[in-house]
């Protein structure tokens, strides 16, 4: 799959992701260094653990290089889990969760689709 139809079937921002970036091949390359990163890994050992700090930094940073590489979905569902552990709510972190690990396993399904030629 090639980078547009990436983000039209992620229903990402590829054009803000270029504008914040610089190029198409800088967006790739980050997309490709996005699906190598441990920060999905820190968050998930965070919440099993139930350490809200530690899983606010976590997913603050998700929040962060999704709105960066324009992963839309990603980053509204990572926002909101930013938002109920900031306040420290595990509760409602806990219910939020599955939608931010759904949209980071979609995100690096997508990425690792991506064609090698680019």
């Amino acid at each position: 799959m090639n980078l547009e139809k990436l983000y039209q079937e992620m229903g990402g921002d590829m054009a803000d992701a270029v504008r914040r970036l610089g190029s198409i091949a800088a967006v790739e390359r980050f997309l490709r260094m996005f699906a190598g990163d441990d920060t999905f890994a820190m968050l998930e050992a965070a919440m099993s653990a139930g350490d809200d700090r530690r899983a606010f930094r976590a997913a603050h940073t998700l929040k962060g290089l999704a709105a960066n590489l324009g992963l839309v979905q990603l980053g509204q569902a990572a926002s909101a889990l930013t938002e109920a552990l900031r306040g420290s709510n595990m509760q409602r972190a806990s219910a939020l969760y599955p939608e931010t690990a759904a949209a980071y396993r979609q995100a690096c399904a997508a990425i690792g689709e991506l064609d090698t030629d680019a």
